[in-house]
């Protein structure tokens, strides 16, 4: 019996404001469930970002699909993204 939806798994990410503008729904991003370990095709797509931050936090919420179609993944695990290059070019040259 399958509880809860895992494909696609929602992966929730909260990223600084002037980072999170400059993705937009559909962006490919590459993921790993160990750090720095890229590629194999593991790709999660934006989906939503949140219209703003969190007050407190200062931190704005990106979510994206991750196809998991086995449902070999299980909901709840961290996991790692990488920001495509250019928007960290584009948030390096921002800032300064």
């Amino acid at each position: 019996m399958v509880v809860v939806q895992n494909d696609p798994l929602l992966v929730e990410v909260n990223l600084k404001p002037e980072v999170a503008h400059l993705l937009k729904v559909g962006d490919k991003l590459q993921t790993s469930y160990k750090a720095k370990e890229w590629g194999g095709g593991r790709e999660a797509a934006v989906s939503y970002i949140a219209p703003s931050a969190d007050a407190g936090a200062g931190l704005q919420t990106v979510h994206l699909e991750l196809p998991n179609p086995d449902n070999k993944d299980d909901s709840g695990l961290q996991i790692y993204v990488q920001l495509p290059a250019s928007v960290v070019a584009a948030a390096q040259a921002a800032a300064k």
